[in-house]
């Protein structure tokens, strides 16, 4: 009885262990010659990688049509090597989706067209999933919903994740009480600057027991991004219970031996 009681107890502790932390970091291909240099860095800095998000300016929404839907979006068909690349180093490829200025409008959205695209790209690739950016301040809740929804419906039986980008520009993306229960991941574009006032107060909007799904993201696009910020924002970060993954938007050729190092220490690698 003894024995039995101890055994229970360590399954007990083993259901109740922390989630393992992982990284994200979004890469844009918007040509061959550009992939094949971020995948390189991507892969020669795979311990710090657990997720790389794909984008590509050839698979934006607004470029979907009815009549091409099969052949939209060019991520098997120009690099799938580079897929390979990510996935051989140990890198989990998730694939995005910018662009939705029209969301409400598109063929995309209107069908079942577009979510059948994204589910036969991703199991071709192997890839994780899809991200999707919502840029657009006029979207309207209940279409999101819906959309959201039906794309879930086609991606939980082939084992799919649903990601989205948040933004305080994007209205309807704010709603976590809504959109955050139906997807897999949230994508904060609000904390990229690392101001304090701004971190802690999208911290408290996760809905409860939800924390695990919100991934904060810090940036050096733009206007760049200050070490000592980044590093606070982390440590605001890193004692918040059940937050699991650090985000950085984007990997390019710059400032690399600033932010590997800091999603080693995400890592604990460090």
């Amino acid at each position: 009885m003894h024995r039995a009681s101890a055994l229970l107890s360590l399954l007990a502790l083993c259901g109740t262990a922390a989630a393992e932390r992982q990284t994200m970091s979004y890469m844009y291909c918007q040509n061959v010659t550009q992939c094949d240099s971020r995948t390189k860095i991507a892969v020669k800095n795979a311990d710090a990688l657990t997720t790389v998000v794909m984008g590509s300016n050839q698979c934006r929404t607004t470029e979907y049509t009815t009549e091409g839907g099969a052949t939209w979006c060019n991520y098997v068909s120009d690099y799938s090597t580079h897929i390979k690349d990510l996935q051989d180093a140990g890198i989990q490829v998730m694939f995005n989706s910018a662009g939705v200025h029209h969301f409400g409008d598109e063929a995309f959205y209107k069908t079942d067209g577009g979510i059948d695209r994204m589910v036969d790209l991703a199991v071709q690739a192997g890839a994780t999933g899809w991200a999707l950016d919502l840029e657009e301040a006029g979207i309207p809740l209940d279409v999101v919903v819906d959309f959201f929804t039906r794309v879930q419906a086609k991606f939980k039986p082939k084992g799919l994740k649903l990601q989205y980008t948040c933004g305080g520009h994007f209205a309807s993306s704010m709603n976590f009480t809504s959109l955050v229960p139906i997807v897999d991941y949230v994508f904060s574009m609000n904390t990229y600057k690392g101001k304090v006032k701004t971190i802690t107060h999208e911290l408290a909007s996760v809905p409860a027991g939800m924390m695990a799904k919100y991934v904060p993201g810090l940036s050096d696009w733009a206007s760049g991004m200050d070490q000592d910020v980044a590093e606070r924002a982390m440590q605001i970060w890193d004692g918040t219970e059940g937050l699991d993954v650090f985000g950085y938007f984007t990997l390019t050729e710059t400032q690399q031996d600033y932010w590997f190092p800091l999603m080693r220490k995400w890592l604990g690698k460090a």
